[in-house]
This record gives structure tokens, sequence and C-alpha cells, in this order.
């Protein structure tokens, strides 16, 4: 791994991995201050969460919502995905889980997202950009019991919008746009 690297050559690293809205906004007052500009950033963090709030007051039409990170193995996206779902006006079918911080922890079976019947499938797989295969996904087996795919309310989103960082606020825009076409 290269931190570890970066490590033994004596280098300071300073790695960020935030689960929630809050430690988002968090790691950016923390860059902030590193980067010795701590007003700017809490600027930042309040113009998102005005944004983010601005956006909520105008939500999608309810759904139970199934968010894929990764296709192989299934696995649920991070606790701020979940939040945002929430903002749009979504149930996350697995908000019990998107909080666990280890990407085993989130990982799921079939069995288990055809037991929560979501009936929207949004797939923002990481390192894909827009990429995710709506169709490959509609064909695994037993999928065709899902409301989702009965109904055709297959999402694949862009999830460069949805990085921890400011880009959130596009990334919620367009999951509400997204959720208003389905």
């Amino acid at each position: 791994m290269q931190e570890e690297i970066f490590i033994q050559c004596g280098v300071r690293t300073l790695r960020l991995a935030p689960q929630t809205l809050e430690e988002i906004y968090a790691d950016i007052i923390l860059l902030g201050s590193v980067l010795q500009r701590r007003a700017a950033a809490r600027r930042l963090v309040r113009w998102m969460q005005e944004e983010l709030a601005t956006l909520a007051r105008q939500p999608a039409p309810p759904h139970r919502v199934y968010c894929e990170e990764w296709p192989s193995p299934p696995t649920i996206a991070r606790g701020w995905m979940s939040e945002l779902l929430a903002l749009a006006g979504q149930q996350d079918v697995f908000a019990d889980r998107a909080k666990e911080r280890n990407s085993a922890q989130r990982r799921v079976t079939d069995a288990e997202i055809r037991r929560r019947t979501p009936d929207v499938l949004i797939l923002a797989w990481r390192g894909t950009g827009s990429r995710a295969n709506v169709a490959e996904v509609a064909a695994r087996p037993g999928w065709h019991t899902l409301p989702a795919v009965h109904a055709g309310r297959l999402l694949g989103l862009d999830e460069t919008r949805l990085h921890p960082g400011p880009q959130l606020v596009d990334g919620l825009r367009a999951l509400i746009a997204a959720l208003h076409a389905v």
C-alpha cells in the first residue's frame, strides 16, 4: 500500500475515511486547518449544509432504495449516501448497515437484497463514473422478482458526484432529478 511506503520513508500522511456527512464536514475543516485555510473551509461546509438543506426541501416521490457501491460482491453504499437518500425523501433499505466502516461489513447477498424488496436500484459503482451495467444487474439470478427490476427502476449514477466533498451537492441534485424521472 502506498501509505505504508510513505510512512517507511518518513513522509507524513493524512488519511481520511469519512462515513457520514458530519465526518465529511469535519474532514473539510481539518484539511482547511492543515492548509491554513480554516475560515475558507468553514465557509465551504456552511455552503454545503445550506445547499443540501435547500435540495432536501424538494424531495423526489418516496421509494425504497437499494444503493450499490460495488457489484461483486454486492456492497451497499457508505453512510453519507444513505443520508443523501434520506435528504432526497427516500428510504435506504440498508440504512441499518450503511455506517459500517469496513466495506466487508457492507457486503450483502442477493437473497438479502431480495428480502428487503427495493423498488429502486441505484448503481453508483466506485471508479466507474456512470458506466454501471444496468442490464447486467437486472439479469442477476432471481432479481426479476424485485419490484425495482420489474418496474424498470434501475439508475446508474455518476459516482464521481458522490465522493466525499462539495461535489455531493451536485450528487444530491442529480439523485433527486433521477428519482423524479423513474
